[in-house]
């Protein structure tokens, strides 16, 4: 059940990632595919006042970026819980 668990967040979190590059894509910003690339960008961006990102967008973006942080920690710690359980058995 756990792994099902694991599974559906990164699911979530390929998803959620899709729709931030595509949200950005919208308003001219093309972001290259990746995880790393996500994460590299996104904060340049939501910093950077001149790229033409509305104010709404920017908020959406923010909110989404905050939302895939916490489905990484959850992945890590998920990750880190069957590494514990593994050395134990």
């Amino acid at each position: 059940a756990t792994h099902r668990v694991r599974e559906h967040w990164v699911n979530e979190r390929t998803a959620l990632i899709n729709r931030i590059r595509a949200l950005l894509a919208e308003f001219g910003i093309i972001i290259p595919t990746g995880r790393a690339a996500i994460h590299r960008e996104v904060p340049l961006i939501l910093e950077a006042a001149e790229n033409g990102l509305p104010d709404i967008a920017r908020a959406v973006v923010a909110d989404c970026f905050d939302h895939l942080q916490t489905l990484n920690q959850r992945i890590a710690d998920t990750e880190q819980c069957f590494d514990m359980v593994t050395k134990a058995s």
